[in-house]
């Protein structure tokens, strides 16, 4: 009788804890043990729900059915409505489970609020790729298909593969399949490499995906290859992209490093914003800063007030010292609820005063709009709540420029001479982008006014040219908790008149207004400067790294044949530094009591021998030298002509692909068939890449200056057209 799939269930090993959900789903040939050291290092605050995946563990192994993400995402979901899972949940899935929760996340996008995958495997179609480095990255996909259809034909076949695992391998295969039943486990597995890992559904379902969604890999991952990640963004342009580091950031990172898999996870949980500043005694105010803004912003008229009361200058989601999850979306929506939870820790069962200014005070707004239990009045100051025309108009200034500074975070962060120096300046810029489009932008600010229902003063100075004067006034004209004050010659009110500024808040307040007209002022700045500083830093980097290859490069090309020893040296020091940052990695590991730590060592220690003997021996250290660089040469040659015999759709014109493949074979041979001009090639060639990929990156540093200096200019200035 034929297994019906819709009856069957999955084996729930783990559902415990209390709190918001967080489904945890694990990788081939495993089961749900695997996440008990990360649960144990996460602890509580949650309800952790760990099942064995369909034919693993103690869940069913029916043989007659296809193991597809369909099959096994139907399944899923049933067990998890029979385990009364009725709220959005955090979804994490490793390896075969990321594939899995990519697909369940797209089929049930309302009960997914967020979505971790881990070395989840994908294959991407050639026009998914970016153009630099495209053939040696597609090669790695057509590898890894090549290699799953062995693996997976291999009992069919009765090859050799599966006839060692079903012999004189078969205790080794018992232990990597876990299981005493090699044939059918064989066949479990065979059907989830094919239909479900080889098949990975990603091109068509993270362009779907709705919830935040983070992508988090190991740098030494042989599996899902460092390199190809980029190219998701292209896919989905706002998905968070991690790379862990480390000797044990491997594909295997959930049984090496589960204390690091818990870390990563938890990052973008947040569970409450920075307190900046904190002080005094009685009915307690809140402060929030604009987007942009220097955090300490409010602490001269907090500090001022707090002989007052107690007082807090609260630092935003994405700014400051309080968290900057990069797969956030910052929608208003996101930015009350961290600000409502660090309400209910701090100030539990007490209402407080909310004092915003620019965006703090739409944030304020919003969360007195969702916990009215919690806020007992608002002042907000120059609140940013733009007109629904101006905010969908496709032309306006503003969103235009901030769309197309977006789409080069994205191209800097694809782009092999800047995605370092990007990815260290992503928490700078991607809050303050991701909050002018999503919160500001998208904002629908009759709804919000409309839902606040405690006294609420609007302060509009009459500088203040950003404040969308008129349209507010007709939204606040007929409110009866809504009112409006209008102060004289001042634009930054609570920078330029601390002390008017603590009156407004609090107008008995007269000893404290004194105390602060001697407050020190924190100079203003417009946010977009903020996004333009971390673009100059992140390019500046590239145009330096460039300078340095090109200088590299020249000096190479003055080296005479004599002086091919220094080439030789270099090569020796570069191993011997590894080789200690190795050693260094291996007593980490055996520290953290993780697995794997001896091997390390001993390549960290052979790693010193070899340094010394290349040392002593120059021609057995140019020999290698020259090696590597004709195997990678001729690696990058043979990719370029297949893809570009094979590939219908390139990303690169053909004719370049054809001759980089024949310069690659070419310097390839050069180096096999001119031995005794060994050195004088590796110079060459070693000082040519040099100075060509220096200068690239020179050129591209400076162009990316240009554009983001002319883009956040404009937007700047449409800002201030527009507000």
């Amino acid at each position: 009788m034929a297994t019906d799939v819709s009856e069957l269930r999955l084996n729930v090993r783990y559902d415990e804890g209390d709190g918001p959900p967080m489904v945890l789903l694990h990788g081939l040939n495993a089961d749900a043990t695997d996440w008990r050291p990360v649960i144990d290092t996460i602890g509580g605050g949650y309800r952790f729900i760990a099942v064995d995946h369909l034919g693993y563990g103690d869940s069913p192994k029916p043989l007659d059915i296809d193991y597809d993400t369909d099959q096994q995402v139907q399944i899923l979901d049933a067990t998890l409505v029979d385990a009364g899972v009725d709220q959005p949940f955090l979804l994490v899935g490793y390896s075969l489970g990321g594939d899995i929760a990519i697909r369940y996340a797209s089929t049930y996008p309302h009960k997914v609020r967020r979505l971790f995958l881990l070395s989840a495997p994908f294959y991407l179609p050639p026009e998914s790729f970016a153009s630099d480095h495209f053939a040696t990255r597609y090669l790695q996909v057509v590898v890894f298909q090549a290699l799953w259809r062995l693996v997976s034909g291999a009992k069919k076949k009765d090859d050799l593969l599966y006839q060692l695992a079903n012999g004189r391998a078969e205790e080794f295969a018992k232990a990597q399949l876990r299981s005493d039943e090699v044939p059918v486990r064989w066949d479990i597995m065979s059907k989830n490499l094919s239909n479900c890992i080889a098949k990975a559904t990603f091109v068509d379902d993270l362009p779907k995906l709705d919830m935040p969604v983070t992508f988090a890999l190991g740098i030494r991952d042989p599996i899902v290859h460092p390199d190809q990640t980029p190219d998701l963004k292209r896919l989905k342009p706002d998905i968070d992209i991690r790379r862990i580091v480390g000797l044990s950031a491997d594909h295997f990172m959930l049984q090496n490093l589960p204390a690091t898999v818990a870390e990563e996870i938890m990052r973008d949980e947040v569970r409450g914003l920075h307190v900046r500043y904190r002080a005094g005694q009685g009915a307690a105010t809140v402060f929030l800063h604009g987007a942009g803004e220097d955090p300490n912003f409010w602490v001269p008229v907090a500090t001022a007030l707090s002989a007052r009361g107690e007082v807090a200058a609260v630092d935003l989601l994405g700014f400051g010292e309080s968290p900057k999850p990069l797969s956030s979306r910052y929608k208003l929506s996101d930015h009350a609820d961290a600000v409502i939870r660090t309400l209910k820790r701090e100030f539990a069962g007490r209402r407080v005063r909310l004092v915003g200014q620019e965006f703090g005070s739409t944030v304020a707004l919003a969360v007195a709009a969702a916990a009215p239990q919690l806020v007992s009045d608002v002042v907000a100051f120059s609140p940013l709540l733009l007109e629904p025309s101006d905010a969908a108009d496709g032309g306006d200034a503003l969103q235009a420029e901030a769309l197309a500074t977006r789409e080069r975070v994205r191209a800097m962060a694809g782009d092999v001479r800047s995605r370092a120096a990007v990815e260290r300046s992503e928490e700078r810029i991607v809050p303050l982008l991701r909050t002018g489009l999503n919160a500001v932008l998208a904002a629908d600010p009759e709804q919000l006014l409309a839902s606040v229902s405690m006294p609420t003063v609007i302060v509009m100075p009459d500088a203040d040219d950003r404040v969308p004067r008129s349209y507010l006034k007709r939204l606040l004209a007929d409110s009866r908790v809504l009112h409006v004050l209008e102060p004289k010659g001042v634009r930054w009110m609570p920078l330029e008149d601390p002390s008017g500024t603590v009156l407004l808040i609090d107008p008995k307040a007269g000893s404290a207004a004194e105390k602060a007209k001697a407050a020190p002022q924190v100079k203003p700045r417009a946010g977009l400067d903020a996004v333009k500083a971390a673009f100059t830093s992140a390019s500046n980097q590239v145009m330096w790294r460039g300078l340095g290859l090109v200088v590299l490069g020249l000096w190479m090309l003055t080296l005479h044949s004599a002086d091919s020893r220094l080439l030789a040296i270099g090569f020796a020091v570069w191993v011997l530094i590894e080789g200690i940052s190795t050693v260094i990695g291996a007593i980490g590991l055996r520290r953290s009591g993780a697995a794997g730590w001896l091997p390390w060592l001993l390549i960290g220690v052979v790693s010193f021998g070899v340094a010394g003997l290349l040392l002593v021996s120059t021609r057995l250290n140019l020999t290698i030298l020259a090696f590597a660089i004709m195997a990678r040469a001729l690696y990058v040659g043979v990719a370029n002509l297949y893809v570009a015999r094979n590939v219908a759709h390139t990303p690169r014109s053909r004719w370049i692909l054809v001759f980089e493949g024949l310069l690659g074979v070419a310097i390839a041979l050069a180096f096999v068939f001119g031995e005794h001009r060994g050195a004088l090639l590796t110079k060459y060639v070693l000082a040519g890449y040099f100075i060509i990929s220096g200068i690239s990156g020179i050129s591209y540093a400076l162009a990316n200056r240009k554009a983001i200096r002319v883009r956040v200019q404009r937007a700047i200035a449409g800002q201030a057209n527009q507000l």
